[in-house]
């Protein structure tokens, strides 16, 4: 029997009300697809062509890979009608899971209405590739084009092309239609240029005018302008003074590396000058071209990361695409790509077998000069993840805290050992008002509903899911928390209980994270979604809290980033390495508290350390490090592991551009990061009258100095670049095993 996907079984049982707000559909249903081994794409279009199933699969995954295969995982896009009912939306839906050419279907989280797309050409590249060393590439929301530190020597934009995912927007001039996608639009070079000129005021770029040539355009609901809202509206991202796209941006490719602590902040900033700053100008990172891709503003500010995996690998495929179309080696080999994603969410098998940790897997085991940077995750101490031990014929619980006026739904995840016998598995949860809901054995379904019928909360249990391929899960999903036109009955909030009863001979481990919001843009809550526990608390060496089982500090990365060949990066305080001051050594900055941390012990599924670790704070009274804004003249700070993330991207592209494979990066990382022991205040002068005093006591042993499982084993500074960190890389590579580096 096919997997099964319990966010699809929620959509369904709630009458696809969230996909479709004041009844009103979003212009596609997106999906991502594996397709079954001896299937290919044209397979899947002919099938859904004899079925009247009006679904497109991008021709972007009609290339092949660099082995010269096909890709296994694709995105797929399922138009909608006006009049559609849900009846008819599930139908040609399940005909798309039932296909014998689809492994895995997974459902997205698609927003809003796409307007008419008029007819404009596909942005093709003309001409012969350009010669270039590395491409840089950034998957986020808001680049900032005109900006001075990312234009070249000649004040030409680095930046090659500009992709927005947004269908809200028309592709009208100077946009044009993506080459191999079905939505979007695509700003080049040229077009850049020609706007620059056009905001040209007294000799200087006007850059607030440029992005409103660039970005402003008419407001749309339905595919048709508003008569009575006939205003411009502009890109919410480019027309403040910051955002999250500039700053990773910057971190990543501007002519300047981040400062790495407050004594350094005075004289580090993205404004180039000193020994360090000449260095890091003549990086390839910082004169390389740069490809963007623009999150959908619609998606932004979803809580949820449903969304991601769709647009994430729609990115990334045009990332590839377009880098190996423009540019190559100027020996005519093949261009090595390195790109970012500083975006990610919480719930998930964190086991790498997601279908986009599987694509991103996928893709780099066929391209050895093709490397990705994702951010660890900041849900560390968020109470996010929680690991109930059930013993043999017992039960364990845990508290789930569902927030009030919440206006997404709430969901976990409660993911059970490989190999596990549904039949020995009961889970029951209790609302506050007493309501409850039960799941045991094998296509287990339990829905809670308001005396109108509608559904407010359910768990699934299904024998298998298409989030992972060897284990299951149980699946809570709460409806949320705000009255709505179309909502009055809505579930409680407040303290929730959840209760697993183990009936098999063996200790049950049960490891549950919760959906929250872990994506960086958009608007903010007070109150979130969280585990909390129905022990006492207890402090924990090294960290502010205390800390009750069954909540857990580690496996805490993001979902996406618990891949076998990709690069998650974590994020540390203050200094890299050692120092001294007012001479007294102080030890190198400790990892940030909110800096997600690999599953330990090894020698379980996921990681025990990462491999690479950048600063994304000053100091604890300090947060955040500077990084440039939407404008010329502006700074501002940013932090957490999404600063970190571009850091090790510019790492990576420096080394790639040197001639180094990705493998060979990772042969010349350390086994394991080097102890951390800065918990602990430097020692203070001696005392006076104690110094050499025989009744002295002996002065307490410093703590043993242990590898943090959070850190990265090869941390990266804002500093000058240590000169052996990869220099010996080639020479390792006979005596190290690659796989063992970053086994999952």
């Amino acid at each position: 029997m096919k997997p099964r996907d319990p966010y699809l079984a929620w959509t369904r049982a709630t009458g696809w009300r969230r996909l479709r707000p004041g009844g009103r559909w979003p212009a596609e249903l997106t999906f991502v697809v594996e397709r079954a081994k001896k299937s290919t794409w044209d397979d899947m279009r002919q099938y859904l062509a004899g079925k009247k199933i009006n679904g497109t699969i991008a021709a972007a995954y009609d290339l092949p890979l660099a082995t010269g295969h096909a890709a296994r995982f694709a995105t797929l896009r399922l138009a909608t009608r006006p009049t559609d009912l849900p009846v008819d939306v599930d139908k040609r839906v399940r005909k798309i899971a039932g296909c014998k050419h689809v492994a895995r279907l997974q459902l997205g989280y698609p927003r809003g209405a796409a307007v008419a797309q008029a007819s404009a050409p596909p942005g093709q590249q003309e001409g012969d590739p350009e010669n270039a060393e590395v491409v840089l590439g950034v998957i986020d929301d808001g680049c900032p084009f005109g900006h001075p530190a990312l234009l070249d020597g000649k004040g030409n934009p680095r930046i090659a092309a500009v992709w927005q995912q947004t269908t809200r927007d028309p592709a009208s001039h100077p946009w044009k239609l993506p080459a191999d996608f079905p939505y979007g639009r695509v700003l080049d070079r040229d077009s850049m240029e020609a706007l620059i000129w056009q905001s040209c005021r007294f000799g200087e770029v006007d850059e607030r005018l440029l992005y409103e040539l660039a970005y402003t355009v008419q407001d749309h609901a339905d595919g048709q302008p508003c008569v009575a809202a006939s205003w411009p509206k502009p890109s919410r991202a480019m027309l403040t003074r910051a955002s999250h796209g500039a700053g990773v941006i910057g971190l990543a490719a501007a002519p300047v590396r981040a400062a790495y602590s407050l004594q350094d902040e005075e004289t580090r900033c993205h404004r180039p000058h000193g020994e360090d700053a000449t260095q890091a100008a003549h990086e390839p990172a910082a004169n390389c071209p740069i490809l963007c891709v623009d999150l959908p503003r619609e998606q932004v500010e979803i809580s949820s990361g449903r969304w991601m995996p769709v647009q994430a690998l729609d990115g990334i495929r045009f990332i590839i695409g377009e880098a190996r179309r423009r540019f190559r080696r100027a020996d005519g080999s093949k261009v090595p790509v390195v790109v970012n994603l500083s975006s990610g969410a919480s719930a998930g098998a964190h086991a790498g077998q997601a279908m986009l940790e599987r694509a991103m897997d996928e893709l780099l085991e066929a391209d050895d000069r093709l490397a990705i940077t994702l951010a660890a995750g900041n849900s560390r101490e968020t109470d996010a993840h929680a690991q109930l031990e059930v013993p043999a014929a017992g039960v364990a619980e845990v508290g789930l805290f569902v927030p009030a006026s919440h206006p997404f739904d709430t969901c976990v995840e409660f993911w059970l050992p490989q190999g596990t016998d549904l039949r020995d598995v009961k889970i029951t949860v209790t609302e506050p008002g007493l309501g409850t809901l039960t799941v045991h054995g094998k296509h287990s379904e339990s829905l809670l509903k308001d005396r109108g019928g509608a559904v407010m909360a359910a768990l699934f249990l299904y024998p298998s899911v298409v989030q992972a391929t060897d284990r299951t899960m149980a699946m809570l999903a709460i409806a949320g928390t705000t009255v709505t036109s179309s909502r009055t009955g809505i579930p409680r909030s407040g303290p929730w209980t959840v209760r697993v009863k183990n009936r098999s001979k063996g200790e049950l481990v049960v490891r549950a994270w919760v959906e929250r919001d872990e994506v960086v843009f958009g608007k903010r809550r007070d109150q979130v979604a969280r585990f909390f526990s129905l022990e006492p608390a207890r402090p924990v060496a090294g960290h502010e809290r205390p800390h009750a089982p069954p909540l857990q500090l580690s496996d805490t990365l993001s979902n996406i980033a618990t891949g076998r060949l990709t690069f998650p990066v974590a994020a540390f305080r203050g200094r890299a390495v050692a120092h001294e001051v007012n001479g007294h050594q102080v030890p190198a900055g400790p990892v940030c508290g909110y800096s997600g941390q690999p599953r330990d012990p090894a020698g379980t599924a996921g990681r025990q350390y990462l491999p690479f670790a950048a600063v994304a704070d000053a100091g604890r009274s300090h947060p955040g490090i500077r990084v440039m804004g939407n404008r010329g003249d502006t700074l501002r700070r940013m932090n957490g592991t999404s600063a970190s993330a571009p850091q090790a991207a510019r790492f990576l592209a420096n080394e790639m551009a040197r001639g180094l494979t990705r493998t060979e990066i990772v042969e010349g990382l350390s086994p394991e990061p080097a102890p951390v022991t800065s918990h602990a205040p430097p020692p203070g002068p001696p005392q006076a009258g104690k110094v050499g005093h025989p009744n002295a006591p002996a002065p307490a042993p410093a703590p043993a100095a242990t590898p943090d499982a959070a850190d990265g084993r090869l941390r990266l500074s804002g500093g000058l670049r240590p000169k052996k960190q990869v220099a010996s890389a080639r020479k390792n590579s006979a005596v190290r095993d690659p796989t063992a580096a970053v086994a999952t």
